[in-house]
């Protein structure tokens, strides 16, 4: 099940470069929609806290620096397990720089 994400009053920052996904079955480049998979990896901070998650976008990501603040857009978060491993999958409809960070616009 996928879960909506409020990320009102939360901040992101850009960590690294954006990295393309690899389908794991055909090692080749992920492709949804007709556009390729990209991870972004991101420090959200908020409430206090921070901490470091890796966020899948559909669509090359141009424009973003890192070390800069980024506006993310639809966030979604879905737990996952593999046998006695287990996470959260995090997906964004959209990543663009946030307004007044000097970042252009990422799809």
């Amino acid at each position: 099940m996928k879960l909506k994400v409020d990320t009102t009053g939360v901040l992101f920052m850009l960590v690294t470069d954006p990295e393309p996904v690899t389908d794991f079955k055909t090692n080749e480049p992920k492709i949804e929609g007709g556009k390729a998979v990209y991870q972004l990896r991101l420090v959200v901070m908020g409430d206090g806290e921070a901490d470091v998650i890796l966020v899948k976008v559909a669509g090359q990501p141009s424009g973003l620096v890192p070390g800069s603040q980024v506006q993310v857009e639809r966030l979604t978060a879905q737990p996952w397990s593999m046998g006695d491993r287990a996470g959260i999958a995090y997906r964004a409809d959209k990543i663009t720089g946030a307004t007044g960070s000097g970042s252009r616009s990422a799809a």
